[in-house]
C-alpha cells in the first residue's frame, strides 16, 4: 500500500514513519539549543559550538578561571567552565550584551551543573534605556535550595525548591526567567516566571529593581556561580539563550 504525504497537504496515510508539522521540534533535532522553555522569539542563542562567540567572562579571586571546555556539555563539543576563585568574592560569570529591542517580555535561560561547592548562582537582566537602569535578578542558593529576586525591597526569597539539585558536573539542570520589559501606566516593569528544571515559579507580583543610570540603552545578562569554601569550584555551563516576545 502507497504511503507518505500529498503533495497538497500536511496529513497523509503512512505505515512506517510519522509526520512533523511542529517547526520548533525540527529545529531542535537538527541541534537548536532552544530546546528546555520553547517560548518566545530567540535573539541570542549559543551552545559554544562556535566558542564563546561575544560572551565574555568575569572573575574573582585566586585561580578563578572562565574558559571553554570539552569535558562536559549539554550538547555538542562544548560548555563553559565557571571555576570560581578561592579567595575574595569567589565567584566566576559569563557576560555578554545586545541591542536594546522593542520593549517586550524578555527571557533568559542557561543550563548548568552544580558542585558540592557550590553556593548560589545568580541569573540576572539589565534593561538600560538611557535613564534608567532595569534589573532583573533570581538567585538559586544551593545550600537550603532557597530561590529568591531582586525588587524594588531588595533580595527577596520567593520559595523553597523542594527537590534537592543533583551535584554532578554534567550541565543536567536549566533555569530561565522572564521578565515584563514593557512599562505599565505607573512606569513600572515587572518579573513574569521562573523555571527550574520541571518547575514554574509565578513572579508575576514582584516588581523589578530600577535606578536611574545614564548608560546606553542595551541589554547586559549575566549567569554567576558563587563559591562557598576556599576552594575552586567549577560549574559547566552551556545552551545560553535570550528571547523576546514571551507569552
Amino acid at each position: 500500500m502507497p504511503h507518505g504525504t500529498p503533495d497538497w497537504g500536511l496529513v497523509g496515510p503512512k505505515s512506517t514513519t510519522y509526520g512533523l508539522d511542529d517547526l520548533g521540534e525540527h529545529a531542535v533535532r537538527l541541534g537548536s539549543p532552544h530546546l528546555w522553555d520553547r517560548r518566545g522569539d530567540v535573539v541570542f542563542a549559543t551552545d559554544f559550538r562556535d566558542g564563546m562567540d561575544m560572551l565574555y567572562g568575569g572573575v574573582s579571586g585566586l585561580n578563578a578561571a572562565v574558559s571553554l571546555w570539552t569535558g562536559y556539555s549539554r550538547q555538542g563539543a562544548y560548555s563553559v567552565r565557571l571555576l570560581t576563585g578561592s579567595t575574595a568574592n569567589w565567584m566566576a560569570s559569563i557576560n555578554g550584551m545586545l541591542p536594546l529591542p522593542v520593549s517586550s517580555r524578555v527571557g533568559f535561560e542557561t543550563s548548568f551543573s552544580v558542585d558540592a561547592g557550590t553556593f548560589a548562582f545568580d541569573m540576572e537582566l539589565h534593561w538600560y534605556t538611557g535613564v534608567w537602569l532595569h534589573e532583573c535578578t533570581v538567585r538559586y542558593q544551593h545550600p537550603g535550595n532557597t530561590l529568591w529576586c531582586l525588587t524594588s525591597l531588595g533580595l527577596v526569597q520567593f520559595a523553597t525548591h523542594f527537590e534537592p539539585l543533583w551535584a554532578s558536573p554534567h550541565p543536567c539542570h536549566t533555569m530561565k526567567v522572564v521578565a515584563d520589559m514593557q512599562a505599565d501606566a505607573a512606569g513600572l516593569f515587572w518579573y513574569v516566571r521562573f523555571i527550574l528544571d520541571n518547575v514554574l515559579y509565578d513572579l508575576s507580583t514582584y516588581q523589578t529593581q530600577a535606578a536611574l543610570s545614564g548608560i546606553d540603552p542595551h541589554i547586559f545578562f549575566m549567569f554567576e556561580h558563587m563559591g562557598t569554601n576556599a576552594q575552586n569550584n567549577p560549574s559547566y555551563v552551556d545552551n545560553v539563550l535570550v528571547t523576546q516576545n514571551e507569552p
